[in-house]
C-alpha cells in the first residue's frame, strides 16, 4: 500500500482488492517503518474492496432464528457474543471476530456428524465390524475413542453424515460436500470508506455475489456509491488498472 502511494496509483485511476482476513486497523500498524504515514495509507485504501468468503453473523439480519437448539437469534448471538469479549477485556481482545459465527457453527455442525456416526456404528454391526479392523487388540464392540485418522471407515461415515447437515446456524445456512468443506452460499463485498461523522476509515457492506457470480448492490448502494468518479476516468483512460494487495 505504502509503494502505491509513492507510485501515485491512487483511485480513481487505480482500484485494489485486499484480502478479507486482514485484522482491523491493520494498515496502521508500523507503517511508519515503509516511509509512509497512516493518512497516506488510507488515502490508497479508501474505496478499497474485500470479499468475505467465509460466512459471518455480522453480515445477516439479525432477526433470524437459528435451527440450533439454541434457538438463538442471530442477533441475540452477536449481543452475548460482545458481552465474551468486554468480561475478557484484561485478555486485550478489544474486537469481536467475524470468523466466530463461522467457527460456532462449525463446531455445532461436527458435534452432530460425531454424534450420528457413532449411532451408526452402535446399531450397525457390520459397520462396527469393518472400524474395528483398524484397532490393534481388539476387545469388543468397536468404540469411538479407538478411532485413528487410519480408520477410513469412520471418516466415510463421518464424512456422509457431515454431507447429511443442513440447518441454519449463527452464520446463515450450513451444509458441507462430500469432502467436508462447507458450502458457501454468497460471498460479501465491503469496502473502505472514511465515516462522514468521524472521518475513520472503516469497512462497509456493499453488495453480494452469489454461487452464480451474480453481484447485487446492497440497498442504498450503486454504481456512483460505490464508485464515485469512476465512470468519468473510463471516459478519459482506455483500460482500469485493478491489482490484489
Amino acid at each position: 500500500m505504502c509503494e502505491a502511494y509513492k507510485n501515485n496509483l491512487l483511485y480513481p485511476r487505480y482500484l485494489f482488492f485486499t484480502i478479507s482476513w486482514y485484522s482491523e486497523g491493520w494498515w496502521r500498524d508500523g507503517v511508519e517503518q515503509y516511509g509512509c504515514t497512516q493518512e497516506q495509507m488510507e488515502q490508497v485504501l479508501e474505496h478499497t474492496l474485500t470479499i468475505v468468503f467465509l460466512p459471518s453473523a455480522r453480515y445477516l439480519d439479525p432477526s433470524l432464528t437459528t435451527d440450533t437448539k439454541t434457538n438463538l437469534t442471530i442477533g441475540e448471538y452477536l449481543r452475548r457474543e460482545s458481552e465474551e469479549y468486554v468480561n475478557r477485556a484484561p485478555l486485550n481482545i478489544s474486537k469481536v471476530d467475524d470468523l466466530s459465527s463461522d467457527c460456532y457453527d462449525g463446531m455445532y455442525a461436527f458435534t452432530y456428524a460425531l454424534n450420528s456416526t457413532i449411532n451408526d456404528l452402535n446399531t450397525n454391526m457390520t459397520l462396527n465390524d469393518m472400524a474395528n479392523n483398524y484397532v490393534d487388540n481388539v476387545t469388543g464392540p468397536f468404540r469411538i475413542e479407538s478411532f485413528s485418522y487410519e480408520n477410513s471407515v469412520v471418516m466415510e461415515t463421518m464424512f456422509k453424515n457431515l454431507e447429511r447437515t443442513n440447518f441454519r446456524g449463527v452464520s446463515g445456512d450450513v451444509h458441507f460436500d462430500s469432502n467436508g468443506i462447507r458450502a458457501v452460499t454468497q460471498f460479501i463485498v465491503l469496502q473502505y470508506r472514511k465515516n462522514q461523522s468521524t472521518g475513520d476509515l472503516e469497512s462497509v457492506v456493499v453488495g453480494r455475489i452469489s454461487p452464480d457470480l451474480t453481484f447485487t448492490f446492497e440497498p442504498g448502494e450503486t454504481e456512483d456509491t460505490v464508485w464515485p468518479s469512476m465512470f468519468s476516468i473510463f471516459k478519459k483512460f482506455s483500460s482500469l488498472t485493478i491489482s490484489v494487495l
